[in-house]
């Protein structure tokens, strides 16, 4: 046989074996074009390197392999790692990538991939464990009892819920039916002082669509008391070329003279009309409702701010 690089041979070698995992020594020695003498040196010097490669003699033969799950250019990870991975990608930003990977980790995983997040995720430790403890909560579908920090009525209360879905950005947040009302609402995870999954109460689905409406009509998640409201302005150029895209979701945009006018039916006109009022004079309320609510805020401003 014609003599060759130690490289080639060796490049030849792991190749065979992430294709085969085991092989007789002849066949291998053939498979390679080397004679069974020079690739019985470079194994020895494959498993002196630290190479997973293991000789077994059953006469007439001696069998070379690698475990099953050895691969090449790959790195084997567990199921507990790999359901690791899959919920910090599921917190990314949507992405056509995020979604290619979340489908290779679900396949890995036999299972669901988390749900994704709209909004990459900064989290202190404290809320990196709760938001952990909520997304198994939602997985399994366990109702979740938590200590929660109500920011309307500034006290802690232990609250028992049924989460649906992790999502909407930073600060992470989650919707959930609380069990004390029956009413589906936004949570932030930030005011989670502990949570556990609990089996004293069982969990409870949402009604068909709700949680999708619930998104829809959500400004940057927040919904409010429940009624729904159309709101429309209009804002002006160059003003709106960054408005075009930052704007609270999930308002649309279109296209008109001088500028761009944004609509939609949400949950909550004053998170909208704080949106109109940071943009001062370049933003126009359209309707009575938003145009109320922008007069509220701006009012209110002056009197505190303008001196006397």
């Amino acid at each position: 046989m014609p003599k060759r690089s130690v490289g080639a041979t060796i490049s030849q070698i792991l190749a065979a074996f992430d294709r085969e995992h085991t092989w007789t020594q002849a066949d291998l020695a053939k498979h390679c074009g080397v004679e069974v003498r020079a690739l019985k040196r470079n194994l020895v010097e494959l498993q002196d390197a630290g190479f997973p490669i293991a000789r077994d003699d059953e006469p007439p033969h001696v069998y070379w392999s690698v475990p099953k799950t050895w691969h090449r250019g790959r790195v084997t990870l567990g199921a507990d790692e790999v359901l690791l991975i899959a919920r910090l990608i599921g917190r990314l930003p949507a992405s056509t990538t995020k979604r290619s990977a979340m489908a290779i980790l679900a396949e890995a995983l036999k299972k669901k991939p988390v749900e994704p997040s709209e909004g990459g995720l900064v989290l202190e430790a404290a809320d990196d464990e709760h938001l952990v403890v909520v997304e198994d909560a939602c997985e399994t579908k366990q109702a979740l009892r938590m200590k929660y920090v109500s920011a309307k009525r500034s006290v802690q209360e232990w609250r028992v819920v049924s989460v649906h879905h992790i999502g909407a950005g930073a600060p992470a947040r989650f919707v959930a039916t609380c069990h004390r009302d029956g009413a589906l609402k936004w949570f932030r995870v930030d005011h989670v002082l502990g949570a556990h999954a609990t089996k004293d109460e069982a969990f409870r689905p949402a009604a068909r669509g709700a949680v999708e409406r619930l998104l829809a009509t959500s400004v940057d998640g927040f919904h409010g008391d429940g009624s729904l409201t159309e709101v429309a302005f209009r804002v002006r150029e160059p003003e709106s070329r960054w408005v075009e895209g930052n704007h609270p979701k999930p308002l649309s945009v279109e296209r008109i003279s001088g500028g761009i006018r944004l609509r939609g039916t949400v949950g909550s006109a004053k998170q909208v009309a704080r949106f109109v009022v940071s943009l001062g004079s370049a933003a126009q309320a359209e309707t009575p409702e938003l145009l109320d609510a922008v007069r509220a805020l701006a009012e209110g401003s002056l009197r505190v701010n303008i001196p006397r």
